[in-house]
């Protein structure tokens, strides 16, 4: 059986960093994950690839001559993938967007109905999570697309900057109830950076958390103060206006 195109990316960035719990991160996915894609390369090799140590791994002489050929594997089948698709002039077909509902409240209801009325064979769908998770999914072929905040450098990934944007505390001054209580959405990785900017000038005497971020948006127009991306605040406020 030939190994799968993530199963050698994993290799690769394992190889690069000689640190199983270091090459996940750079790579995004759970070490549990990685751990489980190696062996499952090494099973089907039939001999070790890396050494596992106390103090990270190194590569076996297996792993050393899979190391050189890996690359070249991933650049043929990206050759043939592009071969292909270069046939088919028209793009037709079923893809799976992932993003995050507020970033998709945010981007698609201004570039969407031009997309599907310019690609009429295109059926889409869509599945909403943590950025994290989503560009997960996308590595390990879940979701054809990922719409996601900050994404890790990735050898399997093509990413494309769409656009900036600025996660702040916001409040109503023209309602303001209560100076001292933060809602917020505690799965964002910028909640805990703001929070952490703070520090110990933190006025914050009661928090709020929800991963609604309409909720977030109501609440806050009625007096509480929230963390929010700038862009998702402006759409929240345009729906609720």
């Amino acid at each position: 059986m030939f190994p799968h195109a993530d199963e050698l990316n994993y290799f690769i960035e394992v190889a690069k960093t000689k640190n199983i719990s270091r090459a996940a991160e750079r790579l995004g996915i759970r070490q549990p994950s990685l751990s489980a894609a190696i062996k499952r390369l090494e099973r089907q090799l039939g001999t070790e690839v890396i050494i596992r140590e106390k103090t990270g791994v190194q590569l076996s002489r297996a792993g050393l001559r899979l190391l050189k050929s890996a690359q070249q594997l991933l650049d043929d089948w990206d050759e043939v993938k592009y071969s292909a698709l270069r046939e088919n002039k028209e793009v037709v077909g079923h893809f799976t967007i992932g993003c995050h509902s507020s970033i998709s409240l945010h981007m698609l209801p201004n570039s969407l109905p031009s997309f599907i009325a310019q690609n009429p064979g295109i059926e889409l769908s869509f599945q909403h999570a943590l950025s994290r998770e989503i560009v997960e999914a996308v590595i390990s072929w879940k979701i054809d697309i990922g719409i996601v905040v900050n994404p890790v450098s990735h050898p399997d990934l093509v990413i494309k900057h769409l656009c900036h944007d600025v996660v702040s505390f916001w409040h109503n001054p023209k309602k303001i109830q209560s100076k001292d209580v933060l809602i917020y959405d505690p799965g964002l990785m910028q909640t805990d950076w703001l929070l952490k900017a703070v520090g110990h000038s933190n006025k914050y005497k009661q928090y709020i958390t929800s991963s609604s971020h309409e909720l977030i948006t109501n609440m806050t127009l009625e007096g509480l103060e929230w963390v929010l991306s700038l862009g998702v605040l402006l759409k929240c406020l345009e729906k609720a206006n």
